[in-house]
């Protein structure tokens, strides 16, 4: 009988923590799949050198399509794991698994493919980015039942056979692609023309979930729709012009859309709930030994409308899943600037759950054709070092787990002469950090709302790109920005915002679902990115747990405009009651840039006036826009709203106005024990919310310069863009050393002054005493 490891999360030093037979494990592993050919003397070089530097964790990603192909899923998994063993003794894996569409799926279950909403099944862009030969080949829908349970059978099978060999003495989890690619839909057709999924499958799905919803009463569904002909038996799927189409503005009125709204839940519950089905059977197969996680909760460069990942709550909660992973974002992610997290990190620690980020760091040396896919220039050496540095930095700073992988990786990761030491530094510093407190250190709070991310329809995507994605070049004419909206808003306010601007506040910023704090916590600002829909518990919440202590609210555009339940509306009158500030509303679209009011920079210190706020200023020269765009730095479009909504308060301190219309956009009031702000667009400068950070008593790391801070109990992080002298302030007096490379920085002091280079990470460390040597 072989011993199988143990694995689960548990937490250690604030968060949660990969434990493996009782022992903390990380931060950063790795992921290898070199061009899926792993039996080769470079594969073997490389994973001698990364367990050397003490690298003992790693993901083997192994497709999983045809059940009739398990043997050579075993073949592969075993070769991999017999040179995995010669190359890193004591070494640890998780099965990567792909689960991909095969041919032959459709003629066994035919009402169960995806089915587009002129009756294709066919006509695919990339089948070969699926294992596919035939564009015409019909892929299986997220509703199927049939594929479930094929796939679970599939499961059970392998993580049988693993437990009982000795396969277990390596085998400590299983990590999923969520049913295709690396995302849970598919985006290789032409999306401007056709929509998914209007299959029978889907169909009796969507019928089972409204009955459900709406508790089998259809005097409830018929209210909901404004249908007295609609039941739980003829319900119909929406079609494309309603997906696409919004009736208020740029949202969907409650009132009017319910169909497609329950759709666009539907939808994601489907995928959620497969996850959740093979999540529970690689536990109990394997005794809940194993750890279980998959690429899960893309907020970022993602179709948050119908990508399948929007029903996070309800997997955060999920006993079998342990962990959530994504690569970070591609968009100005080069040295000098932010790769950030994709997901609402904070949210996942709360709930017990790990995070992973895919540090896939294109250095100077990494195949150049990963740098032209992922739109990355090339860079230097000097680059190449910060890049690996910060991107190590940021996981060790956030609690979290990440990895590297292979395919985006240069050969210089892996020899002595070039970054091999700093490999095996960054193992050393991550140990020791495992000895050390790793909680929150941040006063600022940035919300995400999931029921907010279904009230946006999502405009047909750009024919030119093979996946489906948005054209990001900028738009030449009026008409264009128009049709990409309201897409755009979100993207704004949650991506780019994301990106360009919430990181350089000099704090360190937390990403949550806004449930996640209603009960109270422990922030002083707290900026509501895409708080468009508020039902009466969280409005009921945010006043009794957030509106006091002195705290200051950020409300961002249309925040709170719709009322989900209780009266279901739509309006002014709802930003009102949220905000505390007195609204009114323009039915008409026109752009969020503001001027910032003579005499607001005496009202709140750091605003400048005169000054334009509301677009996004910097260029964008990294990933995939920028590929898009032909290589050439460009600014994105100007943000635009739609309606206009603007303070109409005499109580409230006007602090900018509207460029166009003249409305105030930009306003603040003061409250006995709290101060509520509202900012008329979907993003705003870091300048301002570092203004605003000052107000609330936040505690600012650097309040000079444009740098990005990471920090948590033991760790402060820098990565600059342009070189500079900055002061760095502690929460209280240490002795400081830089991390890398041991130098003392400060003695027993609250603040020191140090000069950071041009695109440089430096990581600063409160606790000498506890750093291995």
């Amino acid at each position: 009988m072989h011993k199988r490891k143990h694995a689960c999360i548990e937490r250690v030093g604030g968060v949660p923590t990969l434990l493996i037979d009782g022992q903390p494990y990380g931060p950063m592993t790795y992921q290898w799949a070199r061009s899926g050919k792993t039996q080769t003397p470079e594969c073997a070089a490389r994973l001698k050198s990364l367990g050397e530097s003490g690298v003992k964790l790693y993901f083997l990603r192994i497709n999983l399509d045809d059940p009739r192909r398990l043997d050579a899923f075993f073949e592969k998994l075993r070769d991999d794991v017999r040179l995995l063993r010669e190359c890193v003794p004591g070494a640890m894996a998780l099965i990567w698994l792909v689960i991909r569409a095969y041919e032959g799926f459709s003629s066994k279950y035919p009402g169960d493919v995806l089915t587009f909403n002129d009756g294709t099944t066919g006509g695919w862009r990339a089948p070969q980015s699926m294992g596919l030969k035939d564009p015409d080949t019909p892929r299986y829908t997220f509703a199927s039942e049939y594929w479930k349970r094929e796939v679970s059978g599939l499961l059970r099978t392998i993580v049988r056979e693993v437990s009982d060999s000795d396969l277990a003495d390596t085998i400590i989890g299983y990590f999923f692609f969520p049913h295709s690619y690396e995302f849970s839909y598919y985006g290789d057709y032409d999306q401007s023309k056709r929509c998914l999924d209007y299959s029978p499958a889907m169909q009796t799905a969507f019928r089972w979930y409204l009955a459900e919803k709406y508790h089998g009463d259809v005097s409830l569904l018929q209210k909901a729709w404004n249908d007295d002909r609609v039941t739980f038996q003829n319900a119909q799927l929406p079609g494309m012009e309603q997906k696409i189409t919004p009736d208020y503005g740029y949202f969907w009125d409650p009132r009017r859309s319910a169909q497609v709204m329950d759709y666009a839940e539907c939808h994601n519950e489907v995928v959620a709930e497969k996850l959740e089905t093979f999540a529970r059977i690689c536990k109990e197969e394997s005794g809940h030994h194993a750890l279980v996680g998959s690429f899960w909760g893309y907020f970022q460069n993602q179709d948050l409308l119908w990508g399948g990942q929007t029903r996070v709550k309800r997997l955060m909660d999920c006993p079998h899943l342990d962990f959530w992973a994504a690569p970070y974002t591609y968009e100005n992610k080069q040295a000098g600037n932010y790769a950030s997290m994709r997901y609402l990190v904070k949210s996942l620690q709360k709930h017990g759950k790990l995070y992973f980020a895919e540090a896939d760091t294109f250095i100077h040396d990494s195949p150049p054709s990963a740098h032209v896919h992922h739109g990355f220039p090339m860079n230097t050496v000097s680059q190449s070092e910060s890049l690996l540095k910060r991107d190590f930095v940021y996981p060790l700073c956030e609690g979290t787990q990440a990895w590297w992988i292979d395919w985006s990786s240069g050969d210089s990761q892996y020899r002595d002469g070039e970054f091999a030491p700093l490999m095996r530094a960054m193992q050393r510093i991550g140990s020791s950090a495992l000895r050390m407190p790793r909680g929150s250190a941040s006063q600022i709070a940035a919300l995400v709302d999931q029921e907010s991310l279904l009230t946006v329809p999502a405009l047909p995507h750009n024919e030119g790109d093979i996946f489906g994605k948005h054209d990001f070049r900028p738009a030449q004419t009026a008409e264009e920005i128009h049709a990409r909206f309201p897409f755009a808003l979100m993207h704004a306010a949650i991506d780019r915002f994301r990106i360009h601007e919430l990181p350089r506040i000099g704090a360190p910023v937390e990403f949550f679902e806004t449930d996640d704090v209603l009960d109270g916590s422990h922030h002083k600002l707290y900026i509501f990115l895409n708080q468009y829909a508020a039902d009466e518990s969280e409005r009921s919440r945010i006043a009794r747990n957030l509106k006091k202590d002195g705290n200051v609210l950020v409300f961002l555009y249309g925040a709170g405009l719709i009322r989900p339940d209780g009266a279901r509306s739509i309006g002014p009158e709802n930003v009102s009651d949220l905000t505390g500030i007195r609204m009114g509303v323009q039915m008409r679209e026109q752009r969020a840039r503001m001027r910032v009011e003579p005499g607001a920079s005496v009202l709140l210190p750091g605003l400048q006036d005169g000054a334009e706020i509301g677009d996004f200023d910097r260029l964008i020269d990294c990933g995939f826009a920028y590929r898009t765009n032909g290589c050439v730095p460009f600014r994105a479009d100007p943000n635009r709203i739609h309606p206009v909504l603007y303070a109409q308060d005499e109580d409230a301190v006007v602090l900018g106005r509207y460029v166009e219309g003249g409305q105030a956009g930009f306003a603040m009031k003061r409250f006995a024990d709290w101060t509520s702000v509202y900012i008329g667009s979907p993003a705003v400068q870091a300048h301002v919310l570092r203004a605003l950070a000052r107000l609330a008593g936040v505690h600012l790391y650097i309040e000079d310069g444009d740098i990005i801070v990471y920090a948590n109990q033991s760790f402060v992080g820098v990565h600059s863009k342009e070189a500079g002298t900055h002061t760095v302030r502690l929460p209280a007096a240490a002795n400081v050393v830089e991390a890398f490379d041991g130098t003392e920085v400060a003695r027993s002091a609250q603040q020191f002054e140090v000069y950071v280079p041009a695109q440089t990470t430096r990581l600063y460390c409160p606790h000498p005493e506890l750093l291995l040597r």
